[in-house]
């Protein structure tokens, strides 16, 4: 049976504006937004527009069986004297992508015989980006990078996989760990408001039976936090999952996981150090960077109470950096013992408790204040803190894949949405002096 030519320019026509669909997704996704009003409306164009063609592709399917049974027996009774009309078929090929028309918006076309050079454009550039084959090039500037394939350099895995995958990377998220942990609102948009009192209602001694209390109006004000989408994707080839290791596979997810887990934490880190880093040196406190014992208890005293006078909470956390924990684990007294000694130590001072050993990151506190060790934190960090003034909002959305029959590939992506709302108010960092 032929190929009826509407048939054809109809499923065509459905899709590039598919293909159009996938390219606005693919642009907000990358770009961590919302559409705009211009590409809702032509989103919601382009699926209207996908439902006539639907409809239309069942009415024409329908047809053309009728009218194939028709010509059939037309033919066996004419036979080939019998003459065909030709038809003019629209030649559907996409066009070369040009970057000077990326910035244009995507329009579905209505028309298909009018389907014009921009839209067969787009629905080019959203294949291509489905795909992981288009690149970044100068002034391009909404296209992803190339996705990158297999689990080794040259594109091949082993076969057999002998004991565990040495890897030297450190995926625990010591920080976020510790913070504040808050769903992320699903208000469907890129921020959301966090209310903050910035002024309070006032009581007083009344001056005289019968005159007015004090009075003053409650007052607060929205802090702006920006959600943030943190991801990574991977593509391996039908025959790297199919003549591998069946372990392969799963090694390759766990690290997208895990880096997924170092890209958050790092978010949160670095909010604390911004947020430390606000105001005047005049809410931090002065320590050497390789102080003396009888000058780091005096500096933690005092940056507690800093944080006690800003925040009206009592600290509860000591945020340091791998070397500043390095720099607390080799304190001595005036007598040479540590200062902060394991359990199993010779010697025990009081402030320490539970010991700070070099086995662990966790586990340990120093007057009161837990420490919380993240190699995430630039070096010469420590910070006093309220764990509760650090907000970590997350929606995990954990491992998505899709087939890509052009290629014999399955894109693994590992994803999600964070923010994080940190207040300078609770935090009091030491500065080197």
């Amino acid at each position: 049976m032929k190929t009826n030519p509407r048939l054809a320019a109809l499923a065509q026509e459905f899709a590039d504006n598919k293909a159009g669909l996938d390219y606005l997704d693919i642009l907000a996704g990358t770009e961590g937004r919302d559409l705009t009003a211009t590409e809702r409306e032509a989103y919601d164009g382009a699926i209207t527009r996908m439902d006539v063609i639907a409809a239309d592709i069942e009415k024409v399917n329908a047809a053309s069986k009728r009218h194939d049974a028709v010509a059939d027996v037309t033919a066996t009774i004419t036979g080939a004297g019998v003459k065909t009309r030709t038809e003019n078929v629209v030649d559907r090929s996409l066009v070369t992508y040009d970057p000077a028309s990326a910035s244009k918006p995507y329009r579905p076309a209505v028309v298909v015989e009018d389907l014009g050079t921009e839209l067969k454009t787009r629905a080019k550039v959203g294949l291509d980006i489905a795909n992981g084959r288009i690149t970044r090039d100068a002034g391009d500037e909404i296209l992803g990078r190339a996705l990158a394939h297999g689990v080794a350099a040259d594109g091949t895995a082993p076969v057999t996989i002998e004991g565990d995958l040495i890897k030297f990377v450190d995926a625990q998220r010591y920080a976020v760990n510790a913070a504040r942990a808050l769903p992320l609102p699903d208000n469907h948009a890129p921020t959301f408001k966090r209310p903050r009192l910035t002024q309070h209602t006032t009581v007083a001694t009344q001056a005289t039976e019968g005159d007015v209390l004090s009075s003053q109006r409650l007052q607060n004000t929205g802090d702006t936090v920006t959600k943030l989408t943190k991801g990574g994707v991977l593509a391996l080839s039908e025959q790297e999952i199919d003549w591998t290791d069946p372990a392969m596979l799963g090694l390759a997810i766990q690290d997208l996981a895990e880096q997924y887990a170092i890209a958050t934490d790092t978010t949160l880190t670095d909010a604390i150090s911004t947020s430390a880093a606000v105001g005047t040196y005049a809410n931090k406190t002065i320590l050497s960077l390789t102080p003396a014992s009888d000058d780091l208890v005096p500096a933690i005293a005092s940056a507690a109470a800093t944080v006690y006078g800003n925040a009206k909470k009592l600290a509860d956390t000591l945020f340091v950096s791998v070397d500043r924990w390095a720099v607390l684990a080799s304190l001595v007294d005036s007598d040479g013992r540590p200062l902060f000694p394991t359990l199993s130590g010779s010697a025990f001072n009081a402030a320490g408790s539970n010991g700070l050993g070099v086995a662990s990151f966790t586990g340990f506190s120093i007057m009161g204040l837990k420490v919380v060790v993240d190699p995430n934190f630039a070096s010469n960090s420590w910070i006093v803190a309220v764990s509760q003034l650090c907000e970590f909002y997350e929606q995990n959305k954990g491992l998505l894949s899709i087939n890509v029959p052009s290629t014999l590939e399955v894109q693994y992506a590992y994803r999600g949405y964070v923010a994080a709302n940190v207040y300078t108010q609770g935090l009091s960092p030491f500065r080197a002096s």
